[in-house]
């Protein structure tokens, strides 16, 4: 039981909790750190802006960046300002060089709205006339990132609509939740397909990509209130409007004071938006009651093996995804409580969401201390499944013709993602299964092996066999708290380790492997170099032909070493071929 000096000393603590919200926020605007929607700073950002946009040279990360610049114009610019009218203004302009004259339209008509100058009104009439022009002669250039992309088709499991009923989850103690076959599949089969339940957009791409759903906001549309949140349309504002962000706009300027590192913000801002949406879509009290049942027992091998229909969006799946809170606090000690502690504070500061915990009497301090004290353990356990079970979403670039070991870079990051039912998959260094990110926050995997019944199913999660097993293991350890056990990290498996395989006639079963092989018929896969290979249907489906040859005739061992470069093909053509792509024009 608190005592009560404990109890008064929190009381206090909270009272200058609110306190020093205040000032700290003062104290950043004196040194022009600005957080909220500002004249100024939408001025600045917009000559920043200019200033690309005049500069000799434009590739895409210049237009990138003039892109970025223009629309955190826009969301620090206050409403129905003429602040607001030249960022739409600009960002037109930067559209119509772009030769996107449709969606340079949209913005024009945007700051015809605001604006009150007659030169900038007169500006945008010739701009709108010239759009009009180009567009009744059809020289919009064509814009990829489709929110449409068709997917093969799967039978989806009863219990876990969005995986296929080709797979289950089970559990065993060193794997904990993981998916296994039910049946054998082939390459190229659709083992999820997940809509996220909440993204945040990665710091670097906050004003490119949409707060809701991470689609390329070409024409962002702003927040009215908050200056941190851009979304590609009138939908998705009202849908995050309706979920959090009524919620998340009144902290969110306090958690990027509070954030320098900007890598670990999307993990505090998805945690948020977690918390929220839990909160106002079944009620504070009914979120604690389900995070003590959870904390009071060890579920994790049932709860998604009853007839019980596995709903994502519902608080207690989330709150019982693995979290790894012992290892760390282990790693990190208590120090890391301090970004829970303040999300806590300016949540019970500046939003109404604990409005049945605040008309707790205040005398009685013991209940009130209780409270507050379980909330922050239910923050600290999000955070930590967020830290956890998040997915880097990444896309293709412009350059999706070439063959390449590691098609994302870093720069293709556009947020994080959680996908809770995706998350079941465990890690190896040689995956069999492949990651797809889609419009409107989907993941999709699909198989690039053959995965026999009974076999686990694997992802990467971000080191591979480019690695050294050193470097993978290291980096698995630190995130993950794993030491990786798959077949590339037990045999020290790298690239070089492809490039010198056994003879064919020295591996298992080798007539039959022949036989098997001389039934094949190729006609696309003729080349010696895979990079040459076109990639469409007819040759994904030769190679499946080729791996499930392998898999048939030969040991596991030797069937992934000679599987290999054809698996990586196969993972280079689903992402081509299905997953999102931004193309932002190199040229102009």
């Amino acid at each position: 039981m608190q005592t009560q000096q404990t109890m008064d000393a929190h009381s206090d603590f909270l009272t200058v909790r609110k306190q020093l919200c205040d000032f700290e926020v003062a104290e950043e605007e004196k040194k022009g750190n600005v957080l909220r929607k500002c004249s100024a700073a939408s001025t600045n950002l917009r000559t920043s802006g200019n200033k690309l946009y005049r500069s000799k040279d434009h590739d895409k990360r210049t237009h990138e960046n003039i892109l970025s610049l223009y629309s955190e114009s826009i969301a620090f610019a206050p409403v129905d300002s003429e602040e607001l009218a030249l960022a739409y203004s600009n960002r037109s302009a930067l559209l119509l060089h772009l030769h996107y004259p449709e969606k340079s339209l949209i913005d024009i008509v945007k700051a015809l709205g605001i604006t009150k100058s007659t030169y900038l009104r007169t500006k945008l009439l010739s701009r709108k006339a010239k759009c009009l022009e180009l567009i009744k002669k059809s020289a919009d250039r064509e814009d990829n990132s489709s929110d449409e992309l068709k997917i093969p088709k799967f039978t989806p499991s009863k219990q876990l609509p969005c995986v296929a009923d080709c797979v289950k989850v089970d559990y065993n103690k060193q794997f904990g939740r993981h998916m296994v076959a039910t049946r054998d599949i082939e390459p190229g089969e659709v083992i999820i397909a997940e809509t996220g339940h909440v993204v945040f957009p990665s710091g670097e791409q906050m004003y490119l990509n949409c707060s809701n759903c991470l689609r390329l906001a070409w024409t962002g549309i702003p927040c009215d209130f908050c200056a941190f949140a851009i979304f590609c349309s009138e939908t998705c504002k009202k849908e995050a409007w309706n979920a959090y962000h009524d919620i998340e706009c009144c902290i969110i300027p306090y958690i990027f004071l509070k954030q320098k590192d900007k890598s670990l913000l999307s993990h505090m801002m998805i945690t948020a938006r977690i918390f929220i949406t839990a909160v106002k879509r079944e009620g504070l009290e009914h979120i604690m009651h389900t995070a003590e049942a959870i904390d009071n027992q060890d579920i994790h091998a049932q709860n998604v093996r009853t007839t019980e229909e596995f709903n994502c969006t519902k608080f207690k799946y989330l709150y019982n995804l693995s979290s790894h809170d012992q290892d760390i606090i282990r790693h990190y000690g208590h120090a890391q409580y301090i970004e829970e502690d303040y999300l806590l504070s300016v949540l019970y500061k500046c939003t109404s969401i604990f409005s049945t915990f605040q008309k707790i009497n205040s005398d009685n301090k013991e209940l009130y201390v209780k409270m507050f004290s379980d909330i922050k353990k239910i923050i600290i356990k999000l955070r930590n499944v967020v830290s956890i079970n998040n997915f880097g979403y990444q896309i293709v670039g412009d350059k999706d013709s070439d063959f390449d070991y590691d098609v994302l870079s870093t720069n293709s990051m556009k947020g994080l993602l959680l996908a809770p039912c995706s998350s079941f998959i465990s890690h190896s260094c040689y995956p069999n299964v492949s990651k797809i990110f889609m419009p409107k926050r989907k993941m999709v995997m699909m198989t690039v092996l053959p995965v026999k019944k009974g076999e686990q199913l694997y992802c990467c999660y971000g080191p591979s066999i480019t690695e050294n097993v050193q470097e993978r293991q290291a980096y698995l350890l630190k995130n993950y708290y794993f030491t990786c056990e798959c077949e590339a990290c037990n045999n020290n498996w790298t690239l070089e380790s492809f490039n010198t395989l056994p003879q064919i006639s020295e591996v298992d079963n080798f007539y039959k492997f022949v036989q098997d092989f001389n039934k094949l018929k190729f006609t696309r896969i003729c080349e010696d170099l895979i990079e040459n290979w076109s990639i469409d249907m007819e040759t994904i489906k030769e190679v499946a032909e080729v791996c499930k040859v392998l898999s048939k005739n030969l040991k596991k061992h030797s069937a992934l070493l000679y599987s290999f470069y054809y698996s990586i093909f196969l993972t280079n053509a689903f992402i081509l071929l299905y997953q999102e792509k931004r193309h932002i024009p190199y040229q102009c």
